[in-house]
């Protein structure tokens, strides 16, 4: 329980954050929409897959592996 309300208050932190976005890039409330259901939906699968990976494999080569892949996300991007 206490997991779901982090996830729901991690979402909600960045909500102020969409109006900037709609001021500089000219997104619509449909595409603000659609930008926090797919926040959403990845915070709480990426929280519920490698909590589990890293109860199996550890946490510290867990968190390696996910600043690797961000770093890779970020330079291909």
């Amino acid at each position: 329980m206490v997991s779901l309300v982090a996830v729901f208050a991690a979402v909600g932190s960045t909500i102020p954050l969409f109006n900037i976005y709609r001021a500089e890039d000219g997104l619509t409330d449909a595409g603000i929409s659609l930008t926090v259901v797919a926040y959403s939906a990845a915070t709480l699968s990426t929280l519920l897959v490698l909590g589990r990976v890293s109860n199996h494999v550890g946490r510290r080569p867990t968190a390696i592996a996910a600043s690797d892949c961000s770093y890779w996300v970020v330079c291909c991007w």
